[in-house]
């Protein structure tokens, strides 16, 4: 796969997908794009950092190997904010004042 936003892993195709806080916590939609064209996907709710989501069979066919198609493999990044209002403050801290 030449393209700098994919990697390939034998059959597997691997790239990464960027989540907002909220985005991992509550789930979402999003679209990605693969090999074979744009997916919209389902993200769990409470996705972590650093995981790992697999959408079966979007990988690669070895056509020597005669293999079945291999999957592609989405790293999860959640990108943190780093600067916030007063009012997402107070949000954030009403949150963790109920547990969260």
């Amino acid at each position: 796969v030449n393209d700098p936003n994919f990697a390939r892993s034998g059959n597997d195709i691997h790239s990464n997908v960027t989540l907002s806080v909220t985005q991992a916590m509550l789930g979402c939609a999003k679209s990605i794009e693969t090999i074979h064209g744009v997916r919209t996907i389902k993200i769990p709710q409470g996705t972590q950092p650093d995981s790992q989501l697999k959408l079966y069979g979007l990988g690669v066919v070895n056509q020597a190997k005669k293999s079945p198609k291999g999957n592609h493999i989405l790293h999860v990044d959640i990108k943190f904010p780093t600067v916030l209002t007063e009012d997402q403050k107070s949000a954030i801290q009403n949150l963790s004042d109920l547990g969260i």
